[in-house]
């Protein structure tokens, strides 16, 4: 057996369990069937999707189940939780139980506990299996979250059809349960028993997974966009063989090539690698003591909650831009493939920067202004009148908006077990995952937006800069305050990231030059700097 067989049973359990947490980016398909079934207004109909989010605060107390229980036991109460729900939720929407709004709503509530139940394990244990590697593998993680979610909407439409207001689109909650179940069973077989630092991290696999992810970005992005017939139906079979992808490359995988003489197995050449994180772990507690937490938790909050405003209100955007309804479903589509490429390819980016010494918090900088950029074309597409400078815009704008506000969700998780150690990052990742998503969700995607489009709005209708002018000029303020607090974060960070620059040993050789040849001058070790 491969020596790095239990890291890539970690991943694989990971990749498909995380899966469920996407449930929530599907609710758009049965949406329009609810708020039908129930006479419900918008306002109501977006608080089944949205208010769960509050229960964001209280995301880290899943964090001890999932330290004291492990990945597996983890993963199928997660998944009976989640699934069990989504399941009490179709048979309420179909009326076949009665309970009406109010169960629907606390039944969300309930999938939303079992999502972060799942995500304390899925979103930790990649980071403490591949230490040396934790942003890419944390990427592949959090990009099957998006192109699950995708694979699961075209499975819906290939079985049921397109989405709609009839009852039939409630069938969606259905193949969501089953999916949040059974990729959560997935994730708890897959599973290793091993602790992390248990065998080697495998190295040449994750490139193929990675290609594979790419490769699926884009049959997600053409199978969107193809028109139901033939062509739906064929590119809708291929989407799921490579969703299956990650099975054959991490099982199937069997060497990770033959090292050379004097170097460990999967280890760079000629590198001996001093750490990869603060070796002073704090716990959730501790972390909040410390400056860092509060300026990452605003550069994360900043971006987040503008992407969760445009996820949300996209199709009153275009509207009140004065753009045709046509432009909606590819503004959409650029925002998902933007997400989902973000999600991988900022890390590879993050990376190189970890590399050379360079602080990672500088890339939370970088997604700051990417989203204010996105927040400011969208705010300029609003006040032009030309259509032909209006279109180009509003590209862009969903584009960069989604590349942002995917590439930040990794790096909370990358970032937290760098400044505060891995041995309590279930728990430190829950309050920057579920924080992020309360303010974002509630504040900056609902509240906000709200009140300046009803000032403005006539009759439930509102074109013009005044609909959704004010909330980005909001989010562009915001952001600009998160690159401050990312850039703040950087340089109170910048001693942490230079000791993580990997040394050059001498090659193992019978001479005794190179025997007796001493090591490359040491990098000065951190001294905690959090504590500042």
């Amino acid at each position: 057996m491969s020596s790095t067989v239990t890291a890539r049973r970690a991943l694989l359990g990971c990749i498909y369990a995380g899966l469920t947490t996407g449930c929530f980016y599907g609710f758009g398909m049965y949406s329009a069937a609810l708020k039908a079934q129930f006479q419900l207004s918008q306002e109501s109909l977006d608080n089944i999707n949205t208010l769960p989010y509050l229960l964001g605060v209280t995301s880290p107390i899943y964090g001890p189940v999932v330290r004291r229980f492990g990945a597996r036991p983890t993963f199928i109460i997660a998944g009976a939780l989640a699934g069990g729900f989504q399941m009490l939720m179709w048979l309420l929407a179909t009326k076949r139980l009665s309970g009406g709004y109010p169960a629907l709503l606390a039944c969300n509530f309930g999938v939303y506990m079992g999502v972060q139940l799942c995500s304390g394990a899925a979103f930790s244990k990649p980071i403490q299996y591949f230490p040396s590697q934790r942003g890419r593998a944390m990427g592949l993680v959090k990009t099957f979250v998006g192109l699950g979610a995708a694979v699961v909407s075209q499975l819906y439409v290939l079985v049921f059809g397109p989405s709609s207001d009839d009852p039939k689109a409630l069938n969606c909650l259905l193949l969501w349960a089953a999916v949040s179940f059974g990729c959560c069973l997935i994730g708890a077989v897959a599973s290793p028993v091993e602790p992390p630092g248990t065998g080697d991290e495998p190295r040449a696999v994750l490139p193929w997974l990675f290609s594979g992810m790419l490769l699926l970005i884009v049959f997600s992005a053409a199978t969107s966009l193809a028109p139901a017939g033939t062509v739906h139906v064929v590119l809708v079979p291929l989407m799921l063989l490579l969703a299956l992808l990650p099975v054959g490359l991490l099982l199937g995988w069997r060497t990770e090539g033959k090292p050379a003489d004097g170097e460990p197995l999967n280890g760079p050449p000629l590198l001996a690698t001093r750490k990869s994180e603060n070796p002073n772990s704090k716990t959730c507690l501790q972390m909040l003591g410390t400056p860092d937490a509060w300026l990452l938790l605003l550069s994360g909050s900043a971006v987040i909650g503008g992407g969760l405003a445009l996820a949300t209100n996209m199709a009153q955007i275009v509207k009140g831009a004065a753009a045709g309804d046509d432009l909606v479903s590819t503004l959409v589509t650029l925002f998902a493939a933007g997400n989902m490429l973000g999600r991988l390819c900022s890390n590879v980016l993050s990376d190189r920067l970890v590399a050379r010494g360079q602080p990672r918090p500088w890339i939370c900088a970088g997604l700051c202004s990417l989203m204010l950029l996105s927040q400011a074309a969208f705010l300029l597409a609003a006040l032009v009148s030309a259509a032909a400078a209006k279109q180009p815009l509003l590209w862009f704008a969903a584009a960069a908006g989604g590349t942002a506000f995917g590439g930040t969700w990794p790096h909370l998780s990358i970032i937290a077990s760098e400044l505060f150690g891995s041995e309590h990052l279930a728990t430190n990742y829950l309050f920057y995952d579920g924080l992020c998503g309360s303010i974002g969700s509630f504040l900056f995607a609902n509240l906000i937006p709200s009140f300046f489009f009803d000032r403005a709005a006539h009759n439930g209708k509102c074109v013009g800069v005044s609909c959704f002018g004010p909330t980005h000029a909001v989010l562009c303020g915001l952001c600009a305050t998160g690159i401050v607090a990312a850039s703040l974060l950087a340089r109170r960070s910048a001693e942490l990231y230079r000791s993580f620059m990997p040394q050059r040993v001498a090659p193992a050789s019978s001479s005794s030059s190179s025997r007796d040849a001493p090591l490359l001058p040491e990098v000065p070790t951190y001294a905690d700097a959090t504590t500042r």
